[in-house]
C-alpha cells in the first residue's frame, strides 16, 4: 500500500520547507475499518487491513497529526432500526443511559462510535494519537423510515456542534473538545444514490434549480463555540448565509490537516480503486472566523479508497 509512504513523504517535504509545525498530513478513514464497534470497549480494527493502517498511525504519532475518521450516526441508525432516533440525534437526557459499558453511561450514539475508535487505537498502542472527525452530518430527506428530515437534521447538527465544542468529551475520553468537519455545506444533486436517496440531501444548503439560483439554507445552524465569544456565526433559514457574511468555519483547530489531493492521487492511483465524487458545486472547507470564503478559493479533491482520502490544497 502506497498511502503510508505518501503521507511520510509529504510530511518530509513540509518539514524541508519549514511548515511541519503548522501544517500536518493525515488520511481520513471510513468507519468500516473497524472490525467491531459495539459495545465501545470492544472497538477493534479489522486485522485484515491493519497492515495498511499501521504505517499511517505511526507517522501520525510521530508528527502529532490526528487520526481522522468519518462517523455517521444516521447511517448506523438507518441500518439498525432498533436504535432510537432520540439516541442518534442527541435528543435524550444525558442522565438517561441507552448503553452501559464498563460502568460508563452512553446517552448518545456519536459518543459510543467515537469511543469505539478510541478503544481500537488504544489497543494498538496509539493512545497518544488524537482523533478528529472528518465527516459527520444528517440528511434532510430521502428515506422511508422518517429518520432523514429537516427536524432531525437541524436537531442533530446543532446538538453535534454544541457537544463538540462543550469540552465535555465522551464517557471514555472526557474533558476534550471534539474536532470535526460537518458534512456538508451543499446538497450534491449528482451524487450516487445506491445507498439511498438520502445521499443527495446531506447539505445545510439546498441546491438551486440552476447555477444562477442562489442555494437556500434549509434550517437554522448556530456555529457557536461557547468558549469563544469573538468568532461565531449563525446561519438562519430564509437567509443566504451568516449574519456577518461568513461562509466558513472549523472548530478550534489551528493546525490544518491536509492530504495534498493532486499529488496523492498520482501516488496511490496504481494501488487503490478510486471513485471521484461528482457535484455541480464545489465543496467548501469551512474556516470559522473567515469573513467570506468562496468555493473557488478552495481546491478540493476526494478519493474513495475503501476508507476515504480527502485532499485540500
Amino acid at each position: 500500500n502506497s498511502v503510508g509512504p505518501a503521507v511520510k513523504n509529504l510530511h518530509k517535504r513540509l518539514k524541508h520547507r519549514g511548515h511541519s509545525s503548522t501544517t500536518r498530513v493525515t488520511v481520513p478513514f471510513n468507519a468500516a475499518i473497524l472490525q467491531s464497534s459495539y459495545p465501545p470497549s470492544a472497538g477493534a480494527f479489522n486485522e485484515t487491513i491493519w497492515h495498511d493502517i499501521e504505517p499511517i498511525a505511526e507517522i501520525l504519532e510521530e508528527t502529532g497529526a490526528p487520526f481522522v475518521i468519518n462517523i455517521y450516526p444516521y447511517i448506523t441508525a438507518y441500518q439498525n432500526q432498533g436504535i432510537s432516533t432520540e439516541y442518534a440525534i442527541f435528543a435524550k437526557n444525558p442522565n438517561d443511559c441507552s448503553t452501559y459499558d464498563n460502568g460508563l453511561c452512553y446517552w448518545n450514539l456519536f459518543d459510543a462510535q467515537y469511543d469505539s475508535v478510541r478503544h481500537a487505537l488504544d489497543k494498538k498502542g496509539y493512545s497518544s494519537v488524537e482523533i478528529a472527525i472528518g465527516e459527520v452530518g444528517w440528511p434532510s430527506a430521502g428515506d422511508s423510515q422518517g429518520l432523514a428530515g429537516i427536524y432531525n437534521a437541524k436537531t442533530f447538527v446543532n446538538n453535534m456542534i454544541e457537544h463538540a465544542t462543550s469540552g465535555d468529551g465522551t464517557p471514555y475520553a472526557p474533558g476534550i473538545k471534539i474536532k470535526m468537519w460537518l458534512f456538508e455545506l451543499y446538497d450534491e444533486d449528482q451524487k450516487g444514490t445506491g445507498a439511498g436517496q438520502f445521499e443527495v440531501h446531506w447539505g445545510i444548503f439546498a441546491m438551486g434549480a440552476t447555477a444562477a439560483v442562489t442555494p437556500k439554507i434549509k434550517y437554522d445552524v448556530d456555529l457557536f463555540d461557547a468558549s469563544d465569544t469573538h468568532n461565531c456565526t449563525t446561519y438562519e433559514a430564509g437567509s443566504g448565509g451568516g449574519g456577518d457574511g461568513s461562509s466558513a468555519f472549523s472548530l478550534d483547530w489551528s493546525t490544518l490537516a491536509i492530504v495534498i489531493g493532486p499529488l496523492l492521487a498520482v501516488v496511490v492511483a496504481a494501488a487503490v480503486l478510486m471513485r471521484r465524487r461528482r457535484s455541480t458545486e464545489q465543496d467548501l472547507m469551512w474556516t470559522r472566523g473567515a469573513k467570506h470564503v468562496d468555493a473557488e478559493d478552495v481546491a478540493y479533491t476526494r478519493l474513495d479508497v475503501g476508507g476515504e482520502l480527502k485532499g485540500w490544497t
